[in-house]
């Protein structure tokens, strides 16, 4: 299995073993966001980027297309930028920010 592909299984199970609720599951802000993305080790920010644009692959409008031929390096990179630039708002959710800074960088045309 790849680092992802590891990383992915846990995000998997663990969604898995936790029942839904109508709120969110992560109470991790920008900030968290951030220091997971700006580790030297960024699988655990990789895998939840690919997890968390995998998911909105299933809503209705979409927030953000990526390319397939973008891989989860290059998201972090755009993220990362995007957080940094916005240091006001890492209070705020970080799915809320991880869904602006994707759509920033990754608009889906009309």
């Amino acid at each position: 299995m790849n680092k992802l592909g590891i990383a992915g299984f846990a995000v998997l199970t663990l969604a898995i073993a936790h029942p839904a609720h109508a709120q969110r599951v992560s109470k991790m802000n920008g900030m968290g966001v951030l220091g997971k993305c700006e580790n030297p080790v960024a699988e655990q920010c990789e895998a939840y980027l690919v997890g968390f644009a995998d998911s909105e692959s299933a809503h209705q409008p979409k927030r953000f297309c990526i390319p397939v031929s973008v891989g989860p390096a290059e998201m972090r990179d755009k993220v990362v930028r995007y957080l940094r630039s916005r240091s006001a708002n890492l209070n705020d959710s970080g799915a809320t920010q991880v869904a602006r800074a994707l759509a920033a960088a990754y608009p889906c045309s009309k």
